[in-house]
């Protein structure tokens, strides 16, 4: 199978479980993204219609208010994603297999 995050190589361990993760089944923003305070909204609204746990809405609630404050006092850090010309483009850009 191939790479789910084809921008960043990704190694994370699960807090609760200790699983592992990597590129090939987890996705990475950065909190310099410009559109992930929204794009976090968008996903709690996701989560409320699908009734997820009241615990969950709270966790992506919080991670918004982290997200944004980080980025409020990093102003010159933040910036609008993008995928550059060349072999970052080949790579991001590829077709699915």
């Amino acid at each position: 199978m191939e790479c789910i995050d084809r921008k960043f190589k990704i190694e994370a361990t699960s807090i609760k479980s200790g699983k592992k993760y990597t590129h090939r089944n987890a996705v990475l923003f950065l909190a310099s993204d410009g559109c992930l305070p929204e794009l976090l909204e968008k996903y709690k609204e996701i989560c409320v219609s699908n009734l997820v746990d009241e615990r969950q809405i709270k966790g992506i609630e919080l991670l918004r208010e982290r997200v944004i404050a980080w980025q409020d006092a990093n102003k010159k850090s933040v910036h609008i994603p993008d995928v550059d010309e060349g072999k970052e483009e080949k790579r991001v850009c590829k077709e699915n297999e």
